[in-house]
């Protein structure tokens, strides 16, 4: 939606529902990667094969350089996009 500002003026059904998948995903993605990073810091993240426990440990283990580390909103994105493509 911030790609087509003038979209927002524009009321109808499919633009109520775009917002509002937009805002669903937007709530689940910071709640699983705030649950992933919680576990992460606990240690009980263990051997799990899943694609965002494999991007947080090669995000905090494997990166030698904390500037290059990906930020929580970066995180989010990744899985914003998994959430797209995968439906």
């Amino acid at each position: 939606m911030n790609y087509f500002p003038i979209l927002k003026m524009i009321p109808n059904k499919e633009i109520r529902q775009i917002r509002h998948a937009s805002h669903v995903v937007n709530e689940i993605s910071t709640k699983v990667v705030q649950e992933k990073l919680d576990k992460y810091a606990k240690g009980e993240l263990g051997n799990n094969k899943d694609l965002l426990s494999l991007l947080i440990r090669a995000n905090y283990e494997e990166t030698e350089d904390k500037g290059e580390q990906m930020s929580f909103e970066e995180l989010k994105n990744q899985v914003k996009i998994l959430f797209i493509i995968l439906g």
